[in-house]
């Protein structure tokens, strides 16, 4: 589900940008009439091609104006994911969110129950990971009093990682102010760039990249 208006998950896949999420929560547009179902071919190699199915809805220049229209209606961006989860019998919903905090992020926040949080290996970056997590922490309660439902945090993604010593100073900071939540970080790598030019996903531009051994990891 991408939330944010740039609407890069629809270019990051070569599939057209429209405003799915909007007509899905403000229009009450139907599931089937919004959900965009993605060829396997586009994400995973053609000698191994993926064994799950992978459905996008997308965003576009109106998802700022969601908010605005559902404020009286504070658990629809849950029902919405709920019904999302169950009517294409989905093992997940990965809500990709803006890097800056918007008005829909309430909703957001009583929708998720993971967090993964990518961030650079840099001071400020490490102090926005800081403030992201207090805002998700103030909602546990809520969410385990109205919804019984606990929150977690999956994990810190350290990303676009250089062998600087300014980034790794960062990294020793972050596994010391995280511990177990550090992930193993992700390099900046020319692969990620390059797959982006030519609208592919890393695991069918460079399927056996360096860049793609991290990302794998990561996933596992």
């Amino acid at each position: 589900v991408d939330t944010d208006s740039q609407g890069h998950v629809s270019l990051s896949l070569d599939l057209p940008r429209t405003d799915g999420l909007y007509r899905a929560l403000v229009e009450d547009a139907t599931i089937n009439d919004v959900v965009i179902e993605v060829e396997k071919e586009s994400y995973s190699p053609a000698d191994n091609l993926a064994k799950g199915q992978l459905y996008v809805i997308p965003a576009e220049d109106k998802t700022y104006q969601i908010a605005s229209h559902i404020e009286q209606q504070p658990f629809k961006f849950l029902n919405f994911t709920d019904d999302l989860k169950h009517d294409l019998n989905l093992h997940f919903v990965i809500i990709d969110t803006s890097p800056t905090i918007k008005d829909l992020d309430s909703q957001i926040f009583m929708a998720t129950d993971g967090y993964l949080y990518v961030s650079e290996a840099e001071r400020l970056s490490r102090h926005g990971i800081e403030k992201a997590i207090k805002q998700m922490s103030a909602l546990v309660n809520d969410r385990i009093r109205h919804l019984r439902r606990p929150t977690t945090v999956l994990g810190i993604l350290p990303n676009k990682v250089r062998n600087t010593d300014s980034h790794i100073y960062n990294l020793e900071e972050m596994e010391t102010e995280y511990g177990k939540y550090l992930l193993n970080p992700i390099r900046l790598r020319t692969a990620w760039s390059e797959a982006s030019v030519y609208a592919e996903t890393l695991f069918t531009y460079a399927p056996t990249s360096d860049a793609a051994k991290e990302a794998w990891g990561m996933v596992q």
